[in-house]
């Protein structure tokens, strides 16, 4: 039997636009058949594409053919219900619109997020999420592809982002449970000892200018971490009379701790999430929290990308750069 021969590395969608001298949009569009393309071009490119031997994959041109549009949509992790609530909310945001919806998970991939970004840029004319790499890098991965990126802060040169601001809804927290003769509040943190979140940050500078003392415990930002922070905060200041959470998952942690001592929330001690989700509604008792808008959040990103795909918004600049707020969400356990 006679071996194989060893198969060069098949073209991809960046070989063809790169050797057409066209986007890699322009070759989504003149390998689908769709509208808004040269006939020139058009038959330049799939001259280039027959050229290098370049086949479309299945799964991606399927996407295509059904909806001539899609977004890609990239979570930190999908079973943490904060992110599957905003996918929801992009989803049924894009939808309306007429755009398809893929998701990408870096929580699992073991290679880093570059390789699952490069392999999103391949298959989408839009991206929106949590894009943790630097902003040369985005430029490398999506050329001039659409980019929302959620969750930070803006700096000059920036891609479209949309920027979270924890401070008001601290603020209004904190003053809730002030009002409400609260003296000893700590914040059940996801940083490190010595470095903590923006949200652990915020929560100190808040609680210095009121003139009270800023416990913070680092800790994790799942339930078992909450479990783990709240105890180790009941061992070593027995006096807290309330807690703020990293985020609600942390919060129902606290709370399964609190239950397990005996101790009535809010009677012993007030508990205050971070996030608003839904999931706060089927806890006993539902959980307070600083709520984020998500299917805002969303909608908002849905027709950032959208508008920029259009042509109607720029790629950069403050034109596309947003910011939203946590409000103060009072349900039960605050």
């Amino acid at each position: 039997m006679k071996p194989e021969r060893s198969r060069a590395k098949p073209a991809t969608i960046l070989d063809v636009a790169s050797e057409a001298g066209v986007s890699r949009q322009t070759v989504t569009r003149a390998m689908n058949n769709m509208s808004g393309i040269n006939p020139a071009t058009k038959q330049r490119v799939l001259e280039v594409a027959r050229a290098l031997k370049y086949r479309p994959s299945r799964f991606a041109r399927g996407l295509v053919v059904a909806h001539p549009l899609t977004m890609g949509l990239l979570l930190d992790d999908m079973t943490n219900p904060f992110y599957s609530e905003l996918a929801a909310s992009v989803v049924s945001s894009a939808a309306e619109l007429g755009w398809n919806v893929i998701f990408a998970d870096t929580a699992h991939g073991v290679a880093g997020p570059r390789p699952i970004l490069e392999s999103l840029a391949m298959q989408v004319d839009a991206v929106i999420g949590y894009l943790r790499v630097r902003p040369d890098e985005l430029d490398e991965v999506f050329g001039d592809l659409p980019v929302v990126v959620l969750e930070k802060a803006p700096e000059p040169g920036d891609r479209s982002v949309i920027t979270f601001d924890f401070e008001p809804g601290l603020r209004s927290g904190i003053a809730h449970l002030v009002d409400s003769g609260r003296r000893h509040i700590a914040m059940l943190d996801a940083g490190s000892g010595e470095e903590p979140s923006e949200r652990g940050w915020l929560f100190e500078k808040i609680m210095v200018e009121r003139g009270l003392e800023p416990i913070r415990i680092p800790g994790g930002p799942t339930i078992a971490d909450g479990v783990d922070v709240m105890r180790r905060l009941l061992d070593a200041r027995p006096e807290v009379d309330a807690v703020i959470a990293f985020n609600d998952l942390v919060a129902m942690g606290a709370m399964k701790e609190l239950h397990r001592v005996g101790a009535d929330i809010p009677g012993r001690c007030a508990v205050l999430g971070i996030d608003g989700l839904s999931i706060g509604e089927i806890v006993t008792p539902e959980l307070s929290s600083l709520a984020l808008d998500l299917r805002a959040v969303g909608r908002l990103a849905v027709e950032l990308a959208v508008g920029m795909h259009g042509g109607a918004l720029p790629m950069t600049g403050p034109e596309v750069q947003r910011t939203v707020s946590h409000t103060l969400l009072l349900r039960a356990t605050a």
